[in-house]
């Protein structure tokens, strides 16, 4: 069932992408896009609704510096719901909530973002679970909004290192979707 909403979802962002206003799709109630407003939301500086999962021990969390994970979270974006929708908007558009490399040494940075992917089936325990996701999901439905969730699979985390002419590399994640030998994609 999930995987049939993608489709959808991947259909009415094409359908906008090309310049339809209207997207057809079998037993869903569509609208046109023309007439949507959306509220980008980077989940990570948005609201913190747990901070109970903001700080795992990896010096990847310090709300003082713009480089580190700040807090965040997807029951921080339920939270915020009355104050986007009394925005007017029709929908939010999400970074992506998959797991993300929490540091990268050489750039001293952290995948706080949601565009350094180390696995697209799990949700980054910063941000929550897969029922916190779910939820940001039903309660934006229940409110009629749109949900775009970003999702970039064309790179994941920086886990490529070049030292001397030679690459390595790091910490480089273990999932079905890369190659075990070359960490590229299947």
């Amino acid at each position: 069932q999930m995987k049939q909403g993608a489709w959808h979802g991947l259909a009415a962002l094409l359908a906008l992408n090309f310049g339809c206003g209207t997207v057809e799709i079998t037993g869903i109630a569509t609208r046109d896009w023309r007439d949507e407003v959306l509220y980008f939301a980077m989940i990570d500086r948005f609201a913190n609704g747990d901070v109970g999962n903001d700080d795992h021990g990896m010096g990847e969390w310090n709300p003082e510096s713009e480089s580190h994970f700040h807090g965040g979270d997807l029951a921080g974006v339920v939270e915020q719901l009355d104050y986007v929708e009394g925005l007017g908007v029709t929908g939010i558009w999400l970074t992506p909530p998959v797991l993300n490399q929490w540091w990268n040494p050489e750039r001293t940075y952290t995948g706080y973002h949601g565009y350094w992917a180390s696995d697209f089936e799990q949700v980054d325990p910063h941000f929550g679970t897969m029922m916190d996701w779910q939820a940001v999901a039903n309660a934006l439905h229940a409110r009629n909004l749109l949900l775009i969730q970003d999702v970039v699979v064309n790179h994941t985390g920086d886990w490529v290192n070049r030292d001397s002419g030679q690459t390595l590399m790091r910490d480089r994640p273990v999932a079905p979707w890369l190659h075990p030998e070359t960490g590229n994609y299947h």
